[in-house]
């Protein structure tokens, strides 16, 4: 995940140079305990139906925020100051799980050679372990070269995180990439197995003691931290050659968009770190981006390609979508985003005004309207339940079905003073509602939530709004189609016994996923169907509450 700031630049600017002349390690300590214990908050905490951003949820110190949300409504928020990071956890009204926040990564003078770098260097990015936590990664300064005035190189480092708020990780965080080999760019996702991989491109020119060199990188690492293969994907001794701008996975296959020797390409390659598994889609000269295995591009020509990648690397399908009258041009095409839909479909989001484009799994698509998403849809999000949820950069928010109609009375603002918020970050909380994380002015990360119902916070006293209430309800699995592991999510009403089995079309058990006692809320299961043959199986789901069955598609 690359993570990109919105940020009032007169006042940041302020603040770091404030930051860079008079902190140091200690200081930064200091300010964040006093912050921490000066403020009146609630011990517990839960989401503010307070539209004043003084008044929302603190949750961490910190300058700069980072946020990710799970399928049970929880979240887990960061915030970074100086080479410090901090974690804290909430569930889905807003309180706190870890009492007091954690402190992810310090920068201990004890390390030899770390410094305090710039504060919009902390944060590189971050993917969820798969159980309630996170693994994340940040750009270091240990060993770096400092002419002065700044840091001409730079590491790369990562941490896990559990969901009950224990750094699991070596203290000071794995080192995936030392200084020696220049400036870093990185991005992080997923295994799929509780891990992560990390691709990176070090640029070695004009930085003292790297070679003149570039290279474009990847490393898989275990849940436990160990380092399961590294690989060399590309290198060049020509300068601005090679480069990295994201990567996302599908199964067992990682998408990586790279500069490859002047021309964006999509480097292909095997989550298991398989070199022979790499190709290139060349010619993609322009806005690469992923969702899944779908690869967008604008082209020359006033269109949108749509390519679909299938499970043997081959061209799935490739559609040309033809823009409509009036709307050409990088100022109409005005949210360039991909959106998983519930039935296993994809919104192309969005053009030219109250437009959306909706694909189906063979590459047909249709023009759906969406009114007022036009002047609202600046920031997009799945709400988890098929629909979507949209904000302006003024944190105005509106929530629609999947067919484009509204689903609250009105948008509405969520925090009406938002020139106090900075840095904001954004996450829908996968059950209608939309979570942002931001520093306020009187110091700290804090966090507000839109409600799930069109009214502000989620609060469970009595007389207010019960927004959450687990149901039994068995989802689609994602992805679907799939080649081998899909993931199967389901909500319970109650603790009790939960059986979910996988039947192939004759009726016959094929695997039992899972035969246990489990408490009500949101759970997930993943499916491993490596030793199965291609075609369509039914999950079925059996609880007191009911029995209900699904189908899911194998592709290999």
């Amino acid at each position: 995940m690359r993570v990109n700031f919105h940020v009032c630049l007169n006042c940041s600017r302020r603040i770091e140079n404030l930051f860079r002349t008079i902190a140091t390690p200690r200081i930064v300590e200091l300010v964040c305990f006093i912050i921490l214990i000066s403020l009146p908050r609630n011990a517990l905490g839960q989401w503010s139906t307070s539209v004043v951003a003084e008044s929302a949820l603190y949750v961490c110190p910190g300058f700069y925020p980072g946020i990710a949300s799970f399928t049970d409504g929880s979240s887990i928020v960061l915030g970074a100051l100086q080479g410090y990071i901090y974690a804290q956890k909430l569930d889905s009204f807003g309180y706190r799980q870890w009492g007091s926040p954690v402190l992810v990564h310090r920068n201990d003078s004890s390390l030899v050679g770390v410094e305090a770098g710039p504060p919009y260097y902390s944060w590189g990015g971050w993917t969820s372990d798969g159980d309630g936590g996170l693994i994340l990664y940040w750009y270091d300064y240990r060993g770096a070269y400092n002419d002065g005035i700044d840091y001409r190189s730079d590491a790369v480092y990562a941490q896990r995180v559990d969901k009950h708020g224990t750094v699991l990780w070596a203290p000071g965080g794995v080192k995936v990439e030392g200084p020696e080999t220049g400036k870093k760019s990185a991005a992080m996702t997923s295994d799929g197995q509780g891990g992560c991989v990390i691709s990176w491109a070090s640029q070695g020119f004009n930085y003292p003691g790297a070679p003149n060199m570039g290279w474009v990188k990847a490393a898989r690492y275990a849940p436990s931290g160990q380092m399961l293969w590294e690989a060399v994907f590309d290198s060049s001794t020509a300068q601005d050659s090679i480069g990295l701008s994201d990567l996302n996975r599908s199964g067992d296959f990682l998408y990586a968009n790279v500069r490859h020797h002047g021309l964006e390409a999509t480097l292909i390659f095997s989550v298991r770190g398989l070199v022979d598994s790499i190709s290139y889609w060349q010619g993609f000269s322009a806005d690469i981006s992923w969702k899944d295995s779908v690869l967008y591009r604008e082209a020359t020509d006033g269109g949108i390609h749509v390519l679909k990648i299938g499970a043997n690397k081959d061209t799935a399908w490739n559609t040309f979508l033809n823009l409509p009258s009036g709307c050409v041009g990088a100022s109409l095409i005005r949210t360039k985003i991909l959106v998983s839909s519930e039935d296993g479909g994809l919104y192309y989001l969005y053009i030219c005004g109250d437009t959306l484009y909706k694909f189906n799994l063979t590459g047909g698509y249709g023009r759906l309207k969406f009114p007022g998403i036009d002047t609202l849809g600046r920031w997009i999000f799945a709400d988890g339940t098929g629909g979507l949820l949209t904000s302006t950069d003024d944190l105005e928010v509106q929530r629609y079905s999947s067919a484009g109609a509204p689903l609250w009375r009105a948008a509405f603002k969520i925090i009406q003073n938002a020139p106090n918020t900075y840095f904001r970050q954004y996450a829908s909380d996968l059950h209608g509602g939309l979570i942002t994380a931001f520093w306020e002015t009187q110091g700290g990360i804090y966090a507000q939530h839109s409600g799930r119902n069109g009214k502000v916070g989620v609060i469970t006293g009595v007389g207010g709004e019960v927004s959450f209430s687990p149901t039994f309800e068995l989802r689609q699995n994602y992805p679907n189609p799939f080649n081998p592991v899909t993931t199967i999510t389901y909500s319970l009403s109650a603790r009790g016994r939960v059986e979910l089995t996988i039947y192939d079309l004759l009726g016959r058990k094929v695997q039992a996923l899972l035969d246990a006692d489990q408490e009500a809320g949101t759970h997930s299961v993943r499916a491993d169907f490596l030793s199965y043959p291609s075609g369509v199986y039914f999950y079925q789901l059996r609880t007191r509450s009911g029995i209900k069955t699904k189908k899911l598609t194998l592709l290999k």
